[in-house]
């Protein structure tokens, strides 16, 4: 809906510039606010469970993304301890 209403917008903002319309209408038109969503956050096990390796292809995924997987691991190990 808020793509739509910006496309009008758009199309009679330039009519305007044209000198088609005098008016835009599309202005009196308010644009609907959508809800924010928050991530999800996971969980303490599914986190256990990539630090200890039960999980190998998302582990496999984040270590190859940087060394700071490694301090990740390193401090999580030790906070665990």
């Amino acid at each position: 809906m808020a793509r739509a209403l910006a496309a009008a917008r758009s199309l009679y903002r330039w009519l305007a510039r044209e000198g088609v319309v005098e008016q835009n209408p599309a202005k009196l038109v308010a644009t609907p606010k959508l809800p924010k969503k928050l991530p999800r956050v996971p969980t303490i096990e599914e986190m256990n469970a990539v630090i200890d390796g039960e999980m190998p292809e998302v582990a496999a995924f984040l270590n190859a993304t940087g060394s700071c997987w490694n301090c990740f691991t390193d401090a999580a190990s030790a906070i665990r301890s």
